[in-house]
């Protein structure tokens, strides 16, 4: 079954990103409206972090029950501490709600915070937004090495498969490129491609599928991206504001995953 939701995970992925595609190539001013700030995208990544955080809470609340097991308290400490970061995550993405109550940034904050906002992932706008890019080449690399040795769980919780790595892997390539240059996050080709071997050798069509693709699209974004970079709008952070709600729903579907498998392992 989580094979399933794994797989409508990395579809959805790819579905929302062709759907942007299209809306930036032949309606750019939707695009632009769509991303800034108090709209739809910023507000649907602020809900899909807060269900996040929701779904690893109740995760723990199951891993109480689990009888075997000599992690468990681990286990349970994990998902709190999970919880409440995507907690955090999610007020922190619509500033706690300011535009929503008009409440004033305090002084203090003001003054940090470059654009005077109630939130503190400002403060370093850079750090926090290449933190999340670097959080997710760790994680494909870590699970992706997971995968290759066949280990099923990662820290307690249900290691992701093939499909889910897949998903957040596209995710750092989503930006507003001006050229092409090497970055960071292209490490990720390296256990993309160990991916693809694994694949290959095992013969599992379904997987091999998932990271041709994961690939061809990591190199359609940048080409298409820089050649309608001009439908862009000025202030630089529509494709930031995208890539967050690509983000949101992975997180969300994979910590469905591993609540689904935390629920059955509650209950046998």
């Amino acid at each position: 079954m989580t094979d399933k939701i794994s797989f409508y995970q990395f579809v959805s992925i790819g579905l929302f990103i062709f759907l942007f595609t299209i809306l930036l190539i032949f309606n750019s001013e939707a695009y632009n409206f769509l991303s800034k700030e108090d709209h739809l995208i910023e507000y649907l990544s602020s809900i899909f972090l807060a269900i996040t955080g929701l779904f690893f809470l109740k995760a723990s609340i199951y891993s109480k029950k689990i009888v075997s097991g000599k992690s468990k308290k681990w286990n349970t400490i994990l998902f709190v501490f999970l919880a409440v970061v995507f907690l955090i995550a999610a007020g922190e993405e619509i500033s706690w709600g300011q535009r929503l109550f008009n409440f004033r940034t305090p002084e203090y904050l003001g003054r940090l915070n470059e654009q005077n906002e109630f939130n503190f992932h400002n403060v370093d706008k850079k750090f926090f937004d290449r933190l999340v890019d670097r959080s997710i080449i760790a994680f494909v690399i870590i699970c992706s090495v997971l995968v290759v040795f066949r280990k099923k769980t990662i820290l307690g919780m249900k290691a992701p498969d093939i499909f889910t790595i897949c998903a957040f892997a596209i995710l750092p390539f989503y930006n507003q490129y001006n050229n092409l240059t090497l970055d960071f996050y292209h490490l990720q080709y390296i256990p993309l491609i160990a991916l693809l071997i694994f694949s290959i050798i095992n013969k599992d069509k379904k997987y091999i599928y998932a990271v041709v693709i994961t690939l061809v699209v990591s190199f359609l974004i940048p080409l298409i991206h820089i050649k309608f970079n001009y439908l862009f709008p000025s202030h630089n952070n529509s494709a930031n504001e995208y890539r967050e709600f690509l983000f949101g729903i992975c997180c969300l579907f994979y910590s469905y995953i591993i609540l689904k498998k935390v629920r059955l392992d509650s209950i046998s």
